[in-house]
């Protein structure tokens, strides 16, 4: 039989637990930030472009929106 007391968790090991979370947290917020980015960037270049169309199917179906935003920044807009 086992008589041995549970080891009690450490600062650190408390620590990682919370520094994992938050860590999670702001990766969400990056993703988001960024999507959101991309988004106003597509709305910007299809008005000052006037590409009309784009900017309708962009506007209603977000991915691609987002897709096209990126693509400006990478220089394929």
């Amino acid at each position: 039989m086992n008589n041995q007391k549970p080891k009690e968790r450490t600062w650190l090991r408390r620590n990682i637990d919370f520094l994992q979370v938050m860590g999670g947290f702001a990766a969400i917020i990056c993703i988001i930030i960024t999507n959101a980015a991309a988004w106003i960037t597509h709305v910007a270049y299809s008005i000052i472009h006037e590409a009309w169309v784009l900017l309708v199917v962009g506007a209603f179906i977000v991915p691609i929106g987002i897709i096209h935003g990126i693509m400006i920044w990478l220089g394929f807009g």
